[in-house]
């Protein structure tokens, strides 16, 4: 059985021997890092020569308020935007960089406009804002569903059935 002094001493040991061991693996890489640290920063590109150019950057950057004389000329206008409807209720708005010969999306917009879809049908997926016909009374989406209007909470009835008029006949 090992004492607790003889366990101490076997730690303090080992310890010891750990140290030394990452002293010695982290002493190259540390040496090669603060060689690297001690170089000077270039000014321009490599060693102080001229970089290669990059690639064109983004449109839109502002003009520097007529200072130049060309107020706004890196901006963008109206007559580089471009708004897409896909038919139902979706607008994609695009912004085209004359410099570049590129397009870029700016966001698309998803507007809740109520379309009526018809009879309800069995099976089918609604999604929020369509409106079906459903025995008679009309209702809403309010989330995506494929359930009967009426048996959940993604339906809300709009106008409900009335009574049968009475026979113009008399």
């Amino acid at each position: 059985m090992i004492t607790a002094e003889e366990l101490a001493a076997i730690l303090e040991a080992v310890g010891a021997h750990i140290a030394s061991e990452i002293d010695r693996k982290l002493t190259e890489p540390l040496t090669r890092l603060a060689a690297v640290e001690a170089r000077p920063l270039p000014r321009d590109g490599r060693d102080g020569a001229p970089g290669v150019p990059g690639p064109a950057g983004e449109c839109g950057a502002a003009g520097r308020n007529g200072i130049d004389g060309r107020h706004g000329l890196d901006g963008l206008g109206f007559d580089e935007l471009a708004v897409a409807h896909d038919g139902e209720r979706t607008l994609t708005l695009r912004a085209a960089c004359a410099e570049t010969a590129r397009e870029k999306v700016i966001g698309t917009i998803t507007l809740p406009i109520p379309i009526y879809r018809g009879v309800y049908t069995v099976g089918k997926t609604y999604v929020p804002h369509d409106r079906v016909t459903y025995g008679g009374s009309e209702w809403h989406c309010l989330e995506e569903t494929a359930t009967r209007p009426g048996e959940s909470k993604a339906w809300i009835l709009v106008v409900k059935k009335g009574r049968d008029g009475r026979d113009a006949a008399r």
